[in-house]
């Protein structure tokens, strides 16, 4: 089971409570939850340290993907701001296994570089991949880690902006033309981190899962069993919901 996180952190703590409700009658043998780009693993973590959820899940493992093709760059006082450096080394540190991502687009000189950067921000017992595609053996992702302890102290709950890093949701996303749509997403302007979520694309029978980063977009197709509404959700910094104007002038 899956969970994709984009919501307060309470908003978690309910879930959880409401799926243990739910399958009171079965196991759930594994709970993946995905957050975002922009989210605080300490506060995910610190969830699964309250005592009655801690009494139904046993975390396991905290899995921090990391983009290495910008890792240097986030991390540089001249390429980014404090908010983003903070936010990512804090990521990287609560981490139980680090995924060096995208190191198809990296040289070895500079996977060289990041191992080092690595190395001063990490315990020198978590282990760090390099891997495509986030391409690894489940036997190694499996494997039962342990949580750092200040991972359960802080159960204080951030709001969705992180510094100066915002998400904005829109839902009941109308039927876009791929081509057109592709475009738009290229045109947006740098602050735009990520863009990810549910499209119906024109001339299509079903929904299609979309993800933008990097100015790359990927398209996934899914099957007619998927009945969620259209839906897009765009992370970056110092969005404003004016940015989205071109959407409608432009796609719709």
């Amino acid at each position: 089971m899956c969970l994709v996180l984009w919501v307060h952190y309470k908003d978690l703590y309910h879930t959880l409570r409401s799926l243990s409700v739910q399958h009171i009658d079965e196991n759930i043998d594994i709970l993946l939850i995905e957050g975002t780009g922009v989210a605080h693993p300490r506060e995910v973590t610190g969830v699964f340290a309250r005592s009655d959820i801690a009494e139904i899940f046993l975390l396991k493992s905290t899995i921090g993907i990391v983009d290495a093709s910008h890792f240097l760059d986030y991390l540089s006082i001249f390429a980014s701001s404090k908010e983003i450096r903070t936010l990512l080394k804090e990521q990287v540190q609560q981490s139980t296994i680090v995924l060096l991502n995208k190191a198809d687009r990296i040289n070895e000189k500079e996977k060289v570089k990041i191992q080092k950067k690595i190395e001063t921000i990490l315990e020198t017992n978590v282990p760090v991949y390099f891997t495509t595609y986030s391409d690894i053996e489940m036997t190694k992702i499996r494997k039962q880690t342990q949580i750092p302890d200040n991972n359960k102290i802080n159960t204080h709950h951030h709001p969705q902006h992180h510094g100066d890093i915002v998400t904005l949701k829109v839902e009941n996303v109308p039927v876009v033309e791929k081509r057109t749509f592709t475009k738009w997403l290229s045109s947006l302007p740098k602050d735009v981190i990520r863009v990810k979520g549910l499209v119906q694309l024109k001339n299509e029978d079903y929904l299609t899962h979309v993800q933008y980063a990097d100015n790359v977009v990927r398209y996934t197709k899914l099957g007619k069993e998927d009945k969620r509404s259209t839906v897009l959700i765009f992370i970056g910094r110092e969005l404003k919901s004016g940015m989205l104007d071109s959407f409608s002038n432009e796609l719709l």
